[in-house]
């Protein structure tokens, strides 16, 4: 009885040990196989913390220290910060795979210790987990606000507020010698133009919320070292950083609640707004109606999700719309031909009219070309966070799920190999290159992003841009002031989640024929 299975052991035991060996060299083999994602040098423990300080110290953009480095090591690359692994995509096909191939994949932000405590919790639109949550401030969003109907309804607001402007500029132009900050006054139009359309009222003191924003979205852009050190706790205490995010947050919380409150008031007095010229029901009072709907198919909308949601639209509706507009005209201002074919576009149509319908300005030719151009090299957000959810293969590299992914799409846009002179601003490329829009299909073009996290307020943005600009273009003629050349102008940028133009925009304003219906 004993022999058998002593002989039946002796037989087994080397086929088992074969196929474990086998399996084991196959596994290697394969391990072997796999590239390594190419990084730059770094430190045990630490990583390349330092590389990451020095651009920070540097002051430095991290969208063009990452080009930089994406030349030598690579379009997809691997930095290490501390416990943190952060893939940096630059190039079409990288992009391709993290919007469209793996797109589910990578529908979900960092948890970043700013927008957690600036943003509620990430209970805001910009950095919730993409879920039903996420799904249901979308909607809110584009049936009140960002749909083809609502964009429709607020365009005699963005009318009111281009006049306005108009008006406000008209005062400065009996002087040749006194400059207008045009930056402050796109951003006041801009303003405006949101806040009556998403909330039925302007707010008081833009200014002061604006410096709060500014200082806000360069904490959220990603690139903190808190954030890269979360789980070491000693870092976070000695930085101050949330001291910092909690002082700004109480500030920017008093805004968004005082927002509320006065929406609540007007709920209990009437019905809603009287005034034919607003939006009849804004995004405020959809999104406290659902608070005492519980019974809805909606989730429930806490408050601190509608004050997040206040300030997506402060953040990212503003902001990049105005800074667009001004590098727009920044760009013109530098390029005397692209500015004279445009005016000459714009007031050869409004030549026999009254004034600058929102229609007629969205047929512009030759101004969607530059507003193309602009967002080209000047993309709202050149750096789009993002999270890898489940580690996945991208174009041969494995990518670890819980790894932050980085989109350069300022580096993007610039590629060499799909944009010919790609640092020159040149609106007649998009003359050539007529299909390539702005709804993230081209993944050499992503000025707005791409995938399920396609920047909802690509069409508001979009009407508000080009009839500020066609009102700009009609109305006035633009010179540097003090005899500066347009070639000294500084091109800068701010760090942080949007990349604004870092110094104001200072130009003299002609008055050009005369503002009949203004």
């Amino acid at each position: 009885m004993e022999l058998p299975m002593v002989y039946l052991l002796s037989i087994l035991v080397p086929i088992f040990f074969f196929f474990f060996m086998l399996i084991s060299i196959i596994t290697k083999q394969k391990a072997i196989r796999r590239p390594v994602l190419p990084s730059p040098w770094s430190l045990p423990v630490v990583g390349s913390i330092h590389y990451l300080r020095l651009v920070l110290a540097k002051n430095l953009l991290p969208f063009r220290a990452f080009r930089d480095l994406s030349v030598r090591y690579g379009p997809l690359m691997l930095l290490r910060v501390g416990p943190t692994d952060i893939t940096v995509a630059s190039s079409r096909e990288a992009a391709e795979a993290i919007l469209k191939t793996h797109n589910t994949n990578f529908s979900f932000r960092s948890e970043l210790v700013a927008a957690k405590v600036i943003l509620y919790n990430c209970t805001d639109m910009i950095f919730s987990p993409h879920g039903p949550h996420w799904k249901q401030l979308r909607k809110l969003c584009f049936i009140n606000l960002l749909g083809p109907k609502p964009i429709r309804s607020s365009a005699s607001i963005r009318t009111q507020e281009s006049h306005n402007l108009i008006r406000v500029i008209q005062t400065y132009c009996s002087s040749t010698t006194v400059p207008i900050d045009l930056s402050e006054k796109i951003y006041a139009a801009s303003t405006a133009i949101l806040t009556r359309s998403a909330f039925g009222a302007r707010i008081d003191n833009p200014e002061r919320f604006n410096a709060l924003a500014k200082e806000a979205l360069e904490l959220l852009g990603g690139l903190c070292i808190v954030d890269m050190v979360a789980s070491w706790t000693g870092i976070q205490l000695l930085s101050g950083v949330k001291f910092k995010l909690r002082r700004l947050h109480h500030q920017i919380d008093a805004i968004a609640e005082e927002i509320v409150k006065q929406h609540e008031l007007k709920a209990m007095r009437s019905d809603g707004p009287t005034d034919d010229n607003e939006v009849m029901v804004d995004l405020v009072d959809s999104m406290l109606n659902l608070q005492h709907k519980p019974e809805s198919e909606n989730v429930a909308m806490a408050r601190d999700s509608i004050k997040g949601l206040i300030l997506d639209m402060f953040l990212g509706g503003t902001t990049t719309t105005s800074d667009t507009i001004e590098w727009a005209m920044t760009e013109l201002i530098r390029n005397p031909e692209a500015m004279e074919k445009a005016q000459k576009e714009v007031r050869n149509l409004y030549k026999d009219k009254n004034q600058v319908t929102e229609e007629d300005a969205m047929e512009l030719g030759y101004l969607k070309l530059v507003i193309k151009e602009t967002l080209r090299l000047h993309p709202p957000a050149p750096l789009i966070p993002r999270i890898c959810k489940e580690t996945c293969e991208m174009l041969g590299y494995e990518i670890k799920a819980g790894s932050r992914v980085f989109l350069n799409v300022w580096a993007i846009n610039r590629d060499p190999l799909y944009w010919e002179e790609a640092e020159r601003f040149n609106p007649e490329r998009f003359i050539k290159n007529s299909d390539i829009d702005f709804k993230g299909s081209n993944f050499e073009y992503l000025p707005f992003g791409g995938g399920r996290r396609l920047c909802p307020g690509m069409g508001f943005g979009l009407a508000t841009l080009h009839l500020i600009l066609a009102h700009l273009l009609l109305y006035f003629d633009w010179k540097m002031p003090h005899g500066m050349k347009a070639n000294e102008i500084d091109m800068s940028e701010t760090p942080g989640l949007i990349a604004s133009k870092k110094h104001k925009l200072m130009l003299t304003a002609t008055l050009h024929g005369e503002i009949y219906s203004i």
